[in-house]
């Protein structure tokens, strides 16, 4: 996704990469809280939906968007279902 961090600039997402000095249990529940509310905003406006659809075109696999979390996977499926 970092090769395509300009494009995504577009659906209002910043990425950056981040080495992780230490995995403790503050750190991890801070990056999960980050993750929700990402996913959160982008359910405003279909912005979630554009952006899944927009990965997708991308070639980035079901399986990996479903590790970002954006959504559930039922939700992730049925948007991807809904572009075929």
């Amino acid at each position: 996704m970092l090769a395509h961090a300009e494009e995504l600039k577009g659906f209002g997402l910043t990425l950056e990469e981040h080495e992780l000095v230490s995995k403790d249990a503050k750190t991890t529940i801070a990056a999960i809280g980050l993750a929700i509310q990402i996913a959160r905003e982008l359910r405003h406006e279909g912005m979630l939906r554009k952006l899944i659809l927009y990965l997708h075109e991308l070639a980035i696999s079901r399986d990996e968007i479903l590790r970002l979390r954006l959504a559930e996977p039922e939700d992730v499926d049925k948007i991807l279902n809904e572009k075929e």
